[in-house]
């Protein structure tokens, strides 16, 4: 996974590293480590609402 331009330290691009020591996201171009990772993710929506965004569930009138 990359993030263009996301290193606070030099503006360069980073990347997750994965190792026997846990998980860390890397500079390409500094090399500054952040090892504290947060992977956020989005909260599920249920099936219903899902198809009515994509226009195949009518509204209850």
């Amino acid at each position: 996974m990359f993030w263009i331009k996301g290193c606070k330290r030099c503006g360069g691009d980073l990347y997750l590293e994965q190792d026997v020591y846990g998980t860390s996201v890397v500079c390409l171009q500094c090399g500054a480590v952040k090892n504290e990772v947060v992977m956020l993710t989005a909260p599920a929506r249920p099936v219903t609402r899902v198809l009515e965004l994509a226009g195949r569930v009518e509204h209850a009138a």
